[in-house]
């Protein structure tokens, strides 16, 4: 049995045998990404929208809704503030005392597909009419510091590792990748469908 458009399916580990499984429908198209961090679970859908889930029962708790295209990524970047991206070029930065977004960082021409936030640094890449990476300081003014150009197609994943404490393993998905370091030391990875 195929789920419903739109339907959530969650697989909740309670201990190491034991699964528990909740199908929940509430978005009004597909799911296009979740984040769970052991207490919170959110997702975000073609439909426009972010959901908060109950993570023991499933039952939606509540909708956040401010974009006016799909969204695409979403993180928790503490206990109080969640960050989404969307096919409507933005970014926005919510708060989860209140469910109001509070900020959106506009500087993309195209759908903002993917994103990586580390250490107040915040990484997004574009669209197939933008091809490009963007670097963002994120602090109390929150402004874009780079703009990389060099995919030939759009941006479907990047990772950030900043310059003290780095990794030497990049967790990336996709194909092929450029990496390059960054005006801070850090190293940057991104992977496009141009297969670069």
């Amino acid at each position: 049995n195929a789920p419903p458009p739109g339907a959530l399916s969650l697989g909740l580990a309670q201990s190491n045998d034991e699964v528990t499984k909740h199908r929940q429908t509430g978005h009004e198209a597909g799911v296009c990404c979740v984040i769970f961090n052991g207490k919170r679970l959110f997702s975000g859908s073609m439909d426009k929208t972010i959901r908060e889930w109950d993570s023991k029962t499933g039952a939606m708790k509540r909708v956040l809704d401010d974009h006016s295209g799909p969204v695409f990524g979403i993180s928790l970047l503490d206990d109080t503030t969640l960050l989404s991206t969307s096919f409507d070029t933005s970014i926005k930065f919510w708060d989860l005392k209140l469910g109001v977004c509070t900020r959106t960082l506009l500087s993309h021409m195209d759908a903002v597909l993917c994103h990586n936030f580390v250490q107040g640094t915040l990484v997004t890449g574009g669209g197939k009419e933008d091809k490009s990476v963007k670097l963002w300081a994120i602090d109390k003014h929150a402004r874009c510091t780079k703009t990389l150009n060099g995919h030939e197609g759009s941006v479907r994943c990047c990772v950030y590792v900043p310059p003290k404490g780095a990794k030497e393993d990049f967790d990336i998905s996709g194909g092929q990748s450029k990496g390059v370091v960054t005006d801070d030391g850090g190293r940057l990875v991104t992977g496009s469908v141009d297969g670069s």
